[in-house]
């Protein structure tokens, strides 16, 4: 009986095929999970560089399509949420330039971009440069009259986009699924 026992410990012809079997969820695991994490972050940072394009076009536009509150012109918005999106502002031919191709897979609705607007007084900031010629009538609390102050106006663009997962079938990532990403950016406005 001790000579069948050691000849069974000693015997190695399986042990690779066992230590794969044990081995391999866990690597599969491993693999899967860096490449849908690794694209997650990418689709982060797609996101978030879209919101900072889609600032920076709005600040280009010019002093008359924002007030104190919103965005005054609905072209000006949609061409704003457009080049958020897509990257491209609005071409004459989609198919060639690319202009209905989205940043972020399955980002298909311009309206979960949003676009607001704020307006910064002449405390803030020193009303000189591009500013200095633009003002608005504020009502000064102490002596309850209407009065010139110099403004400067803020575009903030923000967008929240659900995450498409690469492989959102498998049971262990199955966490990230409807996950939602958001960014938001900010500039002046400059009309230029």
């Amino acid at each position: 009986m001790r000579r069948f026992a050691r000849l069974i410990l000693r015997n190695q012809r399986g042990n690779a095929a066992a230590e794969t079997v044990l081995l391999l969820p866990l690597l599969t695991v491993l693999l899967f999970g860096g490449m849908e994490f690794g694209h997650f972050y990418w689709t982060e940072h797609q996101v978030i560089k879209a919101v900072r394009d889609g600032a920076r076009f709005a600040g280009r536009q010019g002093f008359d399509d924002f007030d104190c509150s919103a965005v005054t012109d609905a072209g000006v918005e949609a061409a704003i949420q457009k080049v958020t999106r897509t990257g491209f502002v609005s071409g004459n031919n989609p198919e060639i330039d690319g202009s209905d191709n989205p940043l972020v897979r399955d980002w298909s609705d311009d309206s979960t971009v949003t676009v607001s607007v704020e307006c910064i007084s002449g405390e803030d900031f020193s009303g000189s440069g591009i500013y200095k010629d633009f003002t608005e009538s504020v009502l000064n609390d102490e002596s309850g009259e209407f009065e010139d102050e110099s403004i400067a106006k803020k575009v903030i663009v923000s967008a929240e986009v659900d995450y498409p997962a690469l492989f959102g079938g498998f049971a262990f990532l199955d966490f990230l699924e409807g996950y939602q990403l958001t960014a938001s950016a900010e500039s002046p406005v400059m009309g230029f």
